[in-house]
């Protein structure tokens, strides 16, 4: 799925493992997780959004949660119960409370789904409160859990309440900006779908992340996560065709995805090039500012990469190949032919 944004940008999403689009502010690979408890009481930990996230998804269904409990369970007991933590899915639109529903079969200590039994029609003109409300549980448990993620966006990654939703708090303000505590963002993915009736799947092992490539070049750095299948192209070209593989523990990758072609309104120019920058000599690739060259074969496979200003191309067989240069935030490419 592919939107251009009214800032000349880009938006792509794209379905997981879930079959759905996750919606979360889980946007790194998991990192340091953090808890979060009442001392028994209710609180509920919550994700905020509005047109700026929800606008790709308007139209569609929001037709489950899934989250994270943190369970520590004591040293005596031979296995959990599953009785110590109980938890539901709340969902707010402009601040009222539109849906709540008990975790039926809740799993602690990795991720549990939630199907809601009335799906959540999307409006991107309203405010969107996605949250867990933990109840009835050990004064000594933490059971919310939260990544500590660069990706924290104060009042929307990170809300919590004491009173149902009544009044909303912040983990940043919680911990005074503190960078080791205060960058939250919530282990909650509101699962959107086409339909309100479309099932949702069950969580994969082995899944390392999703890389997006545009005209056969990969766009992004690290891996995209599971939780976070999106991307926005920000300096986009006036068209151009754009599809995402993912990538397995075991080495293994998927097919591409299916195609989607996006052209940009008239007056949106591609990026300026200067054709000095790079330079090919029939042996080799050269890049005379800092930064990465990757080149690709026709069907958009890597086949060498180097950050050492020069490529030597003398082993590849004779064929088309395109030649990415990553100077800064900029990217730039030109195709090449390898003869023999």
């Amino acid at each position: 799925m592919a939107k251009a944004t009214q800032n000349h940008e880009v938006a792509l999403a794209w379905k997981n493992c879930r079959k759905s689009y996750p919606l979360s502010y889980l946007a790194e690979r998991p990192g340091a997780g953090l808890t979060l408890g009442n001392e028994g009481k209710e609180l509920i930990g919550a994700n905020k959004f509005t047109a700026e996230e929800l606008d790709m998804y308007h139209g569609k269904y929001l037709t489950s949660v899934t989250t994270y409990i943190n369970f520590a369970e004591d040293e005596e007991e031979e296995e959990i119960t599953g009785e110590e933590v109980h938890a539901a899915v709340v969902i707010f639109e402009d601040g009222k409370l539109i849906r709540e529903q008990e975790i039926e079969n809740l799993s602690y200590n990795e991720n549990t789904t939630q199907r809601l039994s009335q799906p959540v029609l999307i409006d991107s003109s309203k405010e969107l409160i996605v949250g867990i409300r933990i109840h009835d549980y050990d004064a000594e448990q933490m059971p919310l859990t939260y990544e500590l993620s660069k990706a924290c966006v104060p009042g929307k990654s990170d809300l919590f309440s004491e009173d149902n939703g009544a009044t909303w708090q912040t983990v940043w303000d919680f911990y005074a900006g503190d960078p080791y505590t205060a960058a939250c963002c919530w282990d909650i993915t509101a699962n959107i779908t086409d339909r309100p009736d479309d099932a949702t799947g069950q969580d994969q092992t082995g899944i390392i992340g999703y890389n997006v490539f545009r005209d056969g070049l990969q766009l992004n750095g690290a891996c995209i996560p599971e939780e976070g299948t999106r991307y926005l192209d920000k300096q986009p070209l006036p068209k151009a065709t754009y599809h995402v593989i993912a990538y397995y523990a075991d080495g293994k990758e998927s097919e591409p995805s299916e195609a989607v072609v996006v052209e940009l309104a008239d007056g949106i120019s591609a990026p300026a090039f200067d054709s000095s920058l790079l330079h090919w000599d029939g042996t080799s690739v050269s890049l005379r500012e800092k930064g990465t060259l990757t080149v690709l074969s026709a069907d958009g496979r890597v086949v060498a990469r180097s950050a050492a200003g020069r490529l030597p191309l003398a082993g590849l067989p004779a064929g088309i190949y395109i030649v990415s240069a990553e100077c800064g935030h900029q990217n730039y490419s030109m195709k090449i032919a390898v003869r023999r």
